[in-house]
């Protein structure tokens, strides 16, 4: 931080998302990127980071949830199925398995306004794919049970893989 010059400006703390080591209306953004899903929960998360924020502050977040359901019986099936290794594997509480709707409807009972859940799936998995397949050492980091879909259905199949999944972006803030 020193080498950017941003020590004046950020302080790092380690503690816990749900229970932050902070005074009320201390922040003026609270980011999380790509890693709410995890927290136990995430609803706690947002009441936390609600109590955090000064008036008038913001939350930023990228983040991943339950895509809405398939139109299509087989489809909705894989996207339980897809969601449920999804969720084990990376060990996503059951609370947090909601869609956008649910999402929005934790953010304004948290008490944020203005919030807006948008999702960037079609921007972000497709390239997310190939450089799967294009890059070894990427790939490598998966375990092989992971990689058995991304081979067996290739590029076309790349919005089966993740059609249980929606990668949001997430904007809201505390009232004034």
């Amino acid at each position: 931080m020193r080498r950017a010059g941003l020590a004046e400006v950020i302080a790092l703390r380690l503690g816990s998302a749900t229970a932050m080591p902070l005074p009320d209306a201390c922040c003026d953004v609270v980011t999380a990127l790509e890693c709410a899903f995890h927290f136990d929960t995430r609803e706690a998360f947002l009441a936390e980071a609600f109590r955090v924020l000064r008036p008038g502050g913001r939350l930023a977040m990228a983040d991943i949830l339950r895509a809405p359901p398939a139109a299509s019986a087989l489809l909705a099936r894989w996207q339980r199925l897809s969601w449920r290794g999804f969720a084990e594997r990376f060990r996503v509480p059951a609370a947090n398995a909601v869609e956008r709707a649910g999402l929005a409807a934790q953010l304004r009972a948290a008490g944020f306004a203005a919030a807006r859940v948008d999702s960037i799936s079609e921007d972000v998995f497709p390239g997310f794919h190939r450089a799967l397949m294009r890059d070894a050492a990427l790939a490598r980091r998966l375990p092989a049970t992971l990689l058995l879909p991304y081979r067996a259905l290739g590029a076309l199949g790349a919005g089966r893989i993740y059609a249980a999944l929606d990668d949001v972006l997430v904007f809201a803030q505390k009232p004034r």
